[in-house]
């Protein structure tokens, strides 16, 4: 027996739209909409809403990316205060300063900037047992960053 389809209104589409572009999960978006995630996504599937959420999922994804990726080169940055007086009761901007700031880079925002983004930095580790026809065990360690073989002779 299948599921009623419930059509979203334009209005709770725009809801949906605007929670994913916070970030929210698919579970916290659920949530809100007050129905449980697994009808939700099938609910979206439905109203013709999957291709659209992908697209508002990677932009925040993209920002963070690009935020990440600045922090790990490290960057300048342009404050601007706005020094006040209180003229008559009446708040008046006296001076407008701007200060730049030197970032440095950050070593962790660097490191998960690599480990996400190649193949070279993941932590994943193989390692091959087996035996040649000598009997002879064969350890091959496999890691992202170095490959090499180690032979081993039978005990």
């Amino acid at each position: 027996m299948s599921k009623p389809q419930v059509k979203f209104t334009k209005k709770e589409k725009l809801l949906i739209i605007e929670l994913y572009n916070r970030g929210l999960t698919d579970q916290q978006v659920a949530d809100i909409i007050g129905i449980p995630r697994k009808t939700f996504t099938d609910q979206l599937k439905y109203n013709k809403l999957t291709a659209t959420i992908k697209k508002v999922k990677e932009e925040p994804n993209e920002e963070m990316e690009k935020s990440l990726f600045m922090r790990g080169k490290g960057m300048t940055l342009t404050e601007t205060r706005t020094e006040m007086d209180i003229v008559d009761g009446v708040p008046q901007a006296k001076k407008v300063i701007k200060i730049e700031k030197d970032i440095p880079p950050d070593t962790a925002a660097a490191f998960i900037w690599l480990k996400n983004r190649t193949k070279r930095w993941k932590d994943k580790q193989e390692n091959v047992v087996t035996f040649d026809e000598d009997n002879v065990l064969q350890i091959e360690f496999i890691n992202s960053r170095h490959k090499k073989k180690k032979k081993n002779k039978e005990d």
